[in-house]
């Protein structure tokens, strides 16, 4: 039974995937050619305009992250497939704060495109970082799967919230937006369907860990520090459904061996 499922999960994460990078090579393909015409354009002498340089900028952020987000469809193919000793083998130190943190600024210009907001809520230890020993393209892969759904069923001006934590033994990583004004249906959540979900759960699995939806807003006094990133004028929005996941991770599963600073 264990393998009938695991084929049938392969076969639909390679359709889904066919369909994805399909999607995001036109992206790979058709950004630069925009950013050539658009330089192309101007005039030698010609003063270089703020709002050409605006509208270059944000071509090239997005190439950019069609090109992480391809790339993070690679890590999801090989990290599926990865055993837990062999995540343990890749593995590195990490600051998890400041990696969250730079993959959120990594879409600075979706965000300000879109106008939305992150707010990035975390807790320290004893004023100290969360450090975690594990494989870097895992927690990229989880962090952008999560945020990239975020971005693209927010309502505009509304805002994303992400967080992380330690709860007893365990990291908690969330993400959390608003979706639909109250009472408009939304069918294409909850579903758990997608390459995003199928990843998400495979590598929750080997990390022993867990993934649950909700529908509740996370309380800030659970975190010691935030900060907004993104479309400065965001708002959380009144009379709009939340639709949150939450990871946990057992910290034994990701620190493998004491933080020796220095």
């Amino acid at each position: 039974a264990e393998l009938e499922e695991t084929i049938e999960q392969l076969g639909h994460m390679k359709r889904i995937v066919g369909h994805e990078l399909t999607n995001k090579m036109m992206i790979l393909e058709g950004m630069p050619k925009m950013a050539y015409k658009k330089i192309s354009a101007i005039n030698p002498g010609e003063p270089f305009r703020a709002e050409d340089q605006e509208i270059i900028l944000e071509i090239l952020e997005a190439t950019i992250r069609g090109a992480g987000q391809v790339k993070t469809i690679g890590s999801m193919l090989n990290l599926a497939m990865l055993t837990n000793k062999e995540i343990r083998e890749k593995s590195s130190q990490i600051d998890l704060e400041d990696l969250l943190r730079e993959n959120l600024r990594s879409n600075i210009y979706a965000l300000k495109k879109e106008h939305l907001g992150v707010l990035y809520l975390f807790d320290s230890v004893k004023d100290l970082p969360i450090q975690i020993y594990t494989n870097e393209g895992i927690i990229n892969s989880i962090i952008n799967t999560k945020l990239s759904n975020s971005i693209k069923h927010a309502p505009r001006g509304s805002i994303i919230k992400e967080g992380i934590r330690l709860v007893g033994k365990d990291l908690e990583i969330i993400t959390e937006n608003l979706i639909a004004p109250l009472g408009q249906e939304r069918k294409e959540y909850g579903m758990q369907t997608g390459l995003g979900f199928l990843f998400l759960n495979s590598i929750i699995k080997q990390l022993k860990g867990k993934i649950e939806m909700y529908t509740v807003p996370v309380s800030r006094s659970n975190y010691h520090y935030d900060e907004l990133i993104g479309y400065e004028e965001a708002r959380e929005l009144d009379k709009h459904d939340i639709f949150g996941v939450r990871l946990t991770i057992p910290m034994k599963e990701l620190t493998f061996h004491h933080y020796k600073k220095g």
